[in-house]
């Protein structure tokens, strides 16, 4: 009974001597949600390979949350050093706003563009003219940001027709040609001054119609 009792009280020992120092190792981690508390979330940052310390993006120092968790964090903020450091990088920050354009912003503008190429394209407008239409848009759509923005010249123009909307359409008629049981194909080799061409036009049914 001595023994067991002696066995048990050192388990005891050891498990109130581990316990303390296990929580102390969770309370140096860092954790995600404090990206998300607002006077941290625009200037803090996670260090992917270690995760007992945090990085100032104003700063552009990398400090140990290891001993205080959350109250490194705090510390690094009310230092002189990054308030200072925080005044150039919200200017910084502002200024590079005005010049960058969103995602979907972008996104609204190339659509823009291609369907302005793609109507040029189908009524037989030539390159040099989409950007005079591009120049009318603005002037007629002033209030839109997308048409503010939208710019399509000559070569702009040329590079949509060819590298975008031409593989897409080739691809989309091969495979309507694919299920089309009856489909008529003319050709046209012919030269226009010293400049080859192939011209041929495909006539099919398709789901969109003729």
């Amino acid at each position: 009974m001595t023994e067991n009792n002696n066995a048990q009280e050192q388990m005891e020992v050891t498990s109130s001597t581990l316990s303390p120092r296990i929580l102390k190792k969770k309370k140096g981690i860092f954790r995600k949600e404090w990206l998300s508390i607002n006077e941290y979330s625009s200037w803090l940052q996670e260090v992917k390979h270690d995760s007992t310390k945090a990085r100032c993006k104003s700063c552009l120092k990398t400090f140990s949350v290891h001993s205080d968790g959350k109250s490194a964090v705090k510390k690094h903020m009310i230092s002189n050093g990054h308030k200072n450091s925080m005044k150039s990088f919200d200017e910084n920050k502002f200024s590079l706003s005005q010049f960058i354009t969103p995602e979907n912003e972008l996104d609204k503008i190339s659509a823009a563009e291609r369907v302005l190429v793609f109507h040029g394209v189908k009524h037989g407008h030539s390159y040099r003219s989409q950007q005079c239409t591009a120049d009318l848009a603005r002037s007629i759509f002033a209030s839109s940001s997308v048409a503010k923005s939208m710019s399509c010249g000559k070569t702009k123009a040329r590079s949509i027709a060819c590298n975008i909307l031409g593989p897409y359409f080739t691809k989309q008629i091969v495979h309507d040609l694919s299920k089309a049981r009856y489909y008529s194909l003319s050709v046209d080799a012919s030269n226009k001054g010293n400049c080859k061409t192939f011209p041929f036009a495909i006539q099919h049914f398709s789901e969109m119609g003729v």
